[in-house]
């Protein structure tokens, strides 16, 4: 595995699994515990979504067609929505309202697995060594990999 998908592709699998391991915390009323992982989570998120935006996104742009073109302004449209389900998701666990962290997790388990299949498919693969943007996703790659 590349650099970049080590970057790229390992953040996503840790986020979700992370994600899942929140139920079985609000199930058990680990709450402070929960409440800490959504906070950590959201802030990785957030450095996540600023180097794609920043690095990844505008050179995707650069080599798109118009579909991929649609696709970027849809993972974008994306990039706005899901840190408001984080919000709610910390509102939920702070209310520790065990239903609304079940309800609210499933709903953004399922976007991110979809934002995050859409990204593997359509633009990751354009960063892969020996590809036009290979230098770009190593410094993507980079920064992802920086403190939050």
């Amino acid at each position: 595995m590349n650099h970049f998908d080590q970057a790229f592709l390992g953040e996503h699998r840790e986020m979700e699994a992370r994600l899942e391991g929140l139920e079985e915390l609000a199930g058990g009323g680990h709450w402070d515990k929960a409440a800490e992982i959504v906070a950590r989570q959201k802030a990785h998120l957030v450095h996540h979504i600023d180097v794609e935006e920043r690095i990844v996104y505008p050179a995707f742009e650069t080599v798109a067609d118009d579909e991929g073109r649609r696709t970027l302004a849809f993972l974008r449209k994306r990039h706005q929505e899901l840190p408001v389900f984080f919000d709610e998701l910390a509102d939920a666990v702070a209310a520790h309202d065990h239903q609304d962290v079940q309800d609210t997790l499933q709903t953004l388990l399922r976007i991110v697995a979809d934002h995050h299949a859409t990204e593997e498919r359509d633009v990751f693969p354009l960063f892969e060594p020996e590809s036009r943007l290979q230098a770009v996703g190593e410094r993507a790659a980079s920064e992802l990999e920086g403190a939050v």
